[in-house]
């Protein structure tokens, strides 16, 4: 026989030391609560077990043989972002287009890229060439070496997979990052 204290206590919603479903023999039927007008009066695990459109499942399911192992969790967060600046100089790049992408690449190197960040500098026209190995954005001269670098004069063919090739050799030699 269950004792009155607890008949009182479990019909109240915020029980917080409850760790189990209810049976019927322990139910308070007659507690004025929305389990017992939603389930008809019934024990929770009653409803469960055999009235739920999963009971036929719950049945066949075997107790544990120990207790399950604690959770754990593995905090990632992103690490610094390597960027490789493939620039065309191909004659179709000449007069003001080599002077716009000279503005372009400056304002990405002075003002997009983060501090702590990673960029290399390759230019491709008929040959590719890295101009500028993985270099840390670590104030205003690593961004001003990189911008002195910047071609000046376009000339040759436009084969793009030649620059491709040499950015991916360029960030390959950054063993700190995953999928270069």
């Amino acid at each position: 026989m269950v004792s009155n204290r607890f008949l009182k206590m479990s019909s109240s919603w915020s029980l917080k030391w409850a760790r189990a479903f209810c049976q019927e023999e322990e139910h308070n039927a007659e507690a004025p609560n929305e389990h017992n007008e939603k389930c008809s009066g019934k024990a929770t695990r009653t409803v469960i077990f055999q009235e739920s459109v999963d009971r036929h499942a719950l049945l066949k399911l075997k107790h544990l043989q120990s207790t399950p192992p604690a959770p754990t969790f593995k905090v990632i967060q992103r690490g610094p972002r390597v960027v490789g600046l493939i620039v065309d100089v191909s004659i179709s790049m000449r007069g003001p287009r080599i002077e716009l992408l000279q503005k372009a690449a400056t304002v990405f190197l002075k003002q997009i890229i983060e501090e702590q960040q990673f960029v290399a500098l390759v230019t491709f026209s008929t040959e590719a060439q890295i101009l500028s190995q993985i270099t840390l954005i670590d104030g205003p001269a690593s961004r001003d070496n990189l911008i002195n670098k910047l071609p000046k004069t376009a000339a040759g063919f436009t084969y793009i997979c030649n620059g491709f090739r040499k950015g991916f050799e360029a960030l390959r030699k950054d063993d700190k990052t995953i999928g270069d």
